[in-house]
């Protein structure tokens, strides 16, 4: 039962929510070390780092199930899935470069074989030359001496511009302008074609819009219709090609894995003007978990603890109806100002806030008689 007569506060209530805050604090630090050297918080942990709130809104946006779907404007998809020969790519890029694209960006890492002829290798190399605006894919991989680079085979010789094609592992969810690995920065693939293409002049990392949308994708028989490709961004590639399948939070045409392709055009699509979310940095993230969970502690978890004389049961009604009003905010914040929150710090303090409230009266009346 509660007190009849209302609570005052006092100046000690606000140390107490610090005090309680520093114990909820401790105790996630605790469960993440324990976490770094034993899996058995490793579901937890990842269900937390796996979840974001945008991934409810584009769930919700796949699930309209609309009749018209919003169209990538200026980008083209042409996918070379049945190519078997650099002599047929070739002649696809060579269609593509008299329609004079905007941009020509290949998402693929073309090696040195033996197995390929030189006569192949040189109808390639001359179908890329002369082409204003040409972006070829590389990437980092990790060797016994460090990072380095694995580069197209016809970067060196071609007027191009490279960009890096990694993701990060696990679910894809956002694109950087440019990436990481160890000591080398490198620009993204995206990175280069929003540079080349005029779509944004500067922006660091975003959160992909994976709203559905249209994107025109052109296979080879198509590329008689040059006037589609003329002043767009052409992203060239194999959308069959299971190695550049990756994780989304979202289905895409039904499947939770899409191409490299798809993610690219995403990306592109989420650079036009109204279209970008922003990331919270994770700073700014803890900081603002750390807030709301010592404002729930001071104001909701300390005061409610005594005067419900150690009975926690509206500890976690209050619980359950923070966190709601607080997953309504979050959705709100996303959906109109385009910017995403974590869930992750603030369900964590105030989840722990109800343990941390008992184990701090419990020290302050055992050890301090208080």
């Amino acid at each position: 039962m509660m007190a009849d007569k209302p609570y005052k506060f006092q100046k000690r209530d606000f140390l107490f929510g610090g005090c309680i805050t520093a114990i909820v604090v401790a105790m996630a630090a605790l469960l993440w070390m324990i976490g770094m050297s034993t899996e058995v918080f490793d579901p937890i942990g990842m269900a937390m780092d796996n979840y974001h709130i945008s991934d409810s809104f584009f769930y919700a946006e796949s699930r309209k199930n609309r009749a018209v779907e919003d169209v990538n404007p200026g980008v083209v998809i042409v996918d070379i899935r049945d190519c078997d020969s650099r002599r047929n790519i070739a002649e696809i890029v060579n269609k593509i470069k008299e329609a004079k694209p905007r941009v020509l960006a290949v998402d693929i890492i073309f090696g040195k074989t033996a197995a390929i002829s030189s006569e192949e290798d040189s109808l390639l190399q001359s179908a890329f030359k002369g082409i204003p605006n040409l972006v070829l894919a590389s990437r980092c991989v990790e060797g016994a001496d460090g990072w380095h680079t694995e580069r197209s085979f016809f970067a060196d010789d071609a007027d191009c511009v490279e960009g890096d094609v990694n993701f990060d592992s696990g679910i894809v969810r956002f694109f950087r302008h440019t990436q990481s690995f160890g000591n080398k920065e490198v620009i993204s693939f995206v990175g280069q074609i929003a540079d080349r293409g005029g779509i944004c002049d500067d922006f660091n990392e975003q959160l992909i819009n994976y709203k559905p949308i249209r994107t025109l994708t052109l296979f080879p028989e198509d590329l008689s219709r040059a006037d589609l490709l003329t002043d767009q961004i052409v992203l060239l590639g194999d959308g069959r090609d299971l190695r550049d399948y990756h994780d989304i939070p979202v289905l895409m045409e039904g499947s939770p894995r899409t191409s490299g392709l798809n993610i690219s055009a995403q990306c592109l699509y989420s650079l036009q003007p109204g279209n970008g979310f922003h990331r919270c940095p994770p700073c700014l993230d803890f900081l603002i978990g750390l807030l709301l969970t010592y404002l729930f502690c001071t104001f909701i978890a300390s005061p409610m603890f005594r005067i419900e004389q150690f009975n926690g049961f509206w500890i976690s009604i209050w619980q359950v109806a923070v966190l709601i009003i607080l997953a309504a905010l979050t959705y709100v914040v996303f959906w109109k100002f385009h910017f995403s929150i974590s869930l992750k710090y603030w369900l964590i303090g105030v989840g722990f806030s109800e343990l941390a409230t008992e184990l701090f009266y419990f020290i302050l009346h055992k050890c301090f008689r208080v």
